[in-house]
């Protein structure tokens, strides 16, 4: 009986033992689904890297010009700044001039920084007037390829030298290089380098004696340049010398060479060559000056020219020569009723300096005249660009302000001169209102005891 109660025993032990084991999974671990922990590569996508916003370099937005902009440079020592509008670009490619100045140790730097902002259109115009900048211009003058950078350097060139030494200005003293640099450019091909080499020659065309080199070659453009544009620079460019300059005898025969060759430019074609001869001419002129019988002769011709701006300049010019003080009275008097106000400004000022008092009367009447007393020419300049020229009327800047002159020039000396306050600066308009009622003033009191016309 004991031993079939242990058998017992034994037994349900056994049973509860096998419901304790764990049933044998089958190995199946299911590795507790650790489904190899998605490292979804900590979502780094690919540090999305923008390209930090480099967004090419900006190409130096040179809209507007940004006067702060100003940084200093990592070599040399010019700055650049970011300018106005972009300048137009030249194509093609320019012939080295061989000169004798060295680059100088330490220059070369300064050469390539000026060079590199300039074709970026980047550099600071105050970098043009620097006198250390002076050299270097030259030699990017002399020997750069790019014609938009020897434009540049030639305009550096005109305002960074001076014609002799001057105390303690840091400034180049034009030399042989400068000489050669500028009159070699001043016959390229390219148009645009031609007119910064007209800006140049200025320098070895002024002071007391003008550059013999430089003259021959400005007197032989006036007539026989490339185009009409080179004329009309090469005739703007002659007024820079001195003999030319002074209205008045001068020793020497560079004053009779100049008005030759400015004469010669009277007989062009085109109206802007004839219009910048006139104007130059009229700013020289007295009676007893070169060639005067000739250019009275050329002038007569162009007073009957179909257009106003020859034909009024040329009586401008003819009225400061003459001799003929009645004779040419009477052609201007009838001037003072032309359609066009340029002639009718004309014909006030030939009148006032012509000194002739018995047209005192005919001007009156124009004190209610408002018309401009100038007129342009206008023409393309060697840059490609519109260029005017602008012939003036002496006296004022409108036809009543023109006569207000004439009649104070024509009483002078007399017993009951007209005179009146300067019209210059500020309340200009005004003061004028009041000299042009003074002046009818003047002439209802006084009109009776001047000269009968």
């Amino acid at each position: 009986m004991r031993t079939l109660l242990l058998l017992a025993l034994a037994f349900f032990a056994g049973a509860a033992l096998a419901q304790d084991k764990p049933t044998p999974v089958k190995a199946e671990v299911k590795a507790p689904e650790v489904k190899a922990p998605e490292v979804k590569a900590p979502e780094v996508k690919a540090p999305e890297v923008k390209a930090p916003e480099v967004k090419a370099p900006a190409t130096p937005e040179i809209k507007a010009p940004v006067k702060d902009a100003k940084a200093p440079a990592q070599d040399g020592k010019a700055k650049k700044v970011k300018k106005g509008q972009a300048s137009i670009k030249v194509s093609g490619e320019v012939e080295p001039i061989a000169i004798k100045r060295e680059v100088k140790k330490g220059l070369k730097p300064l050469i390539d920084t000026l060079a590199r902002y300039i074709l970026d259109d980047e550099l600071d115009r105050t970098e043009m007037r620097k006198a250390k900048n002076g050299v270097a211009f030259l030699h990017l003058a002399a020997t750069h390829k790019d014609p938009n950078v020897v434009i540049a350097a030639l305009q550096g060139m005109s305002r960074t030298w001076q014609r002799t030494s001057r105390g303690k200005s840091q400034r180049p003293v034009i030399d042989a290089d400068f000489e050669k640099v500028v009159l070699g450019r001043l016959q390229s091909k390219i148009p645009q380098v031609r007119e910064a080499a007209f800006a140049a020659v200025r320098l070895l065309l002024g002071g007391d004696i003008p550059n013999a080199n430089a003259l021959k070659l400005v007197l032989s453009l006036v007539n026989k340049g490339a185009t009409p544009a080179d004329r009309v620079a090469a005739i703007a460019a002659l007024y820079n010398i001195k003999d030319y300059q002074l209205p008045k005898p001068r020793p020497g025969d560079v004053k009779v060479n100049v008005v030759s060759a400015v004469l010669g430019a009277l007989e062009a074609k085109e109206i802007p060559i004839v219009a910048n001869a006139l104007h130059s001419l009229s700013r020289v002129a007295y009676k007893e000056m070169p060639k005067a019988n000739k250019l009275l002769a050329a002038l007569a011709l162009l007073e009957k020219h179909p257009e106003a701006s020859l034909k009024g300049a040329a009586m401008v010019l003819a009225a400061q020569l003459t001799k003929d003080k009645k004779g040419y009275v009477a052609k201007l008097l009838p001037m003072l009723k032309e359609k066009e106000a340029y002639l009718r400004a004309v014909a006030v000022s030939g009148l006032g300096a012509l000194g002739d008092a018995k047209a005192l009367h005919a001007l009156i009447p124009l004190l209610d005249d408002g018309g401009k007393n100038f007129t342009e020419v206008r023409y393309q300049g060697l840059s490609g660009r519109a260029e005017k020229i602008i012939l003036r009327t002496p006296g004022g800047r409108q036809i009543n302000e023109g006569v207000l002159f004439a009649m104070q020039r024509l009483t002078e000396g007399t017993a009951k001169p007209f005179t009146f306050e300067s019209l210059g600066g500020k309340g200009r308009a005004a003061r004028r209102d009041k000299a042009i009622a003074d002046a009818k003033a003047w002439y209802t009191l006084n009109k009776a005891t001047l000269p009968k016309p």
